[in-house]
């Protein structure tokens, strides 16, 4: 009796497609019975069954805390481990379209050493498994390593802040509630003395002013570079790399190394500190600035 040859599968291309999502759920959606349907059992659309996922969220309260700057945050664990199992009832999945990563920047590592800050744009597609509707959406994530894993760091925390804001997810402090938030501008006019530039990796701050009134660094100036370092996602390394290209000054090597930057920053002067409150500025504004077609 002659067997009959299975057909080899076509020759996979690496590239995720609605076709290819919709592939996933294909033998299993009948058996599903926790999607959400309209009256007639028909199922909602995409936009409706992801708002009704919204609506079922629990309140999500921060479990990472940065002790030294005083500021709560949710983990990406936090986030995956309420909207994975949702997600995958309603069968949806949010998949990366396109990755754009900035050149990285050049930083000191607390111990002298060297580390990049990997800058990336993630275009994510949003699809229904059921029918391949589908939509897109941006995040930006910043990751700092010395080794290999800046693209991971940067590609999880694109990820987060695409969850986050995708399903309004509460917990990070409001800008509205911060009031040195909205007087940015106002971090350059902390004194009166002129520098002509000051670089830091490849952002370059021209004309800002350096310098401060108050003898010593404030807790709101040594706050506000820890609002710049948790906007910024820099690591205790990053950050300690920055006060070393702008100000030239050493962070000691600790077992907690924000207490070291802590003591650091409280031993600064007004103007030192005023220079680097004005560099995080400058640094901020050029890595959240849209780039060309040329990543310019």
């Amino acid at each position: 009796m002659a067997t009959r040859k299975a057909a080899a599968p076509p020759e996979d291309d690496g590239l995720v497609t609605i076709d290819k999502v919709k592939a996933i759920f294909a033998g299993d959606i009948a058996a599903v019975d926790s999607v959400y349907t309209d009256p007639d059992g028909k199922p909602l659309g995409l936009v409706a069954r992801l708002a009704k996922i919204k609506a079922d969220l629990p309140v999500i309260d921060p479990e990472g805390t940065n002790k030294w700057f005083n500021y709560k945050f949710i983990k990406n664990t936090q986030v995956l481990g309420v909207l994975r199992p949702r997600l995958a009832k309603q069968l949806v999945m949010i998949v990366p379209e396109t990755v754009d990563e900035r050149e990285p920047i050049p930083l000191k590592t607390q111990k002298g050493g060297d580390s990049l800050m990997t800058r990336m744009t993630v275009t994510w597609r949003v699809v229904d498994g059921i029918n391949g509707e589908s939509f897109t959406g941006q995040s930006v994530g910043y990751g700092d390593d010395s080794g290999d894993k800046g693209a991971n760091k940067a590609y999880t925390a694109a990820q987060k802040n695409f969850l986050i804001r995708l399903f309004e997810i509460g917990g990070e402090p409001d800008i509205e509630e911060d009031e040195s938030t909205d007087k940015r501008s106002k971090a350059r006019e902390a004194g009166s003395e002129r520098v002509s530039a000051v670089v830091v990796g490849d952002a370059t701050i021209e004309g800002v002013e350096r310098g401060g009134k108050a003898s010593k660094a404030t807790e709101a100036q040594m706050a506000r570079v820890g609002q710049y370092a948790r906007d910024l996602q820099l690591d205790s390394d990053a950050l300690s790399g920055v006060i070393l290209k702008v100000l030239e000054k050493d962070v000691p090597a600790s077992d907690e190394p924000w207490q070291a930057i802590k003591v650091t920053l409280e031993n600064l002067t007004g103007k030192q500190i005023g220079a680097l409150i004005a560099a995080l500025d400058d640094l901020y504004q050029s890595t959240s600035a849209p780039t060309d077609e040329n990543g310019e």
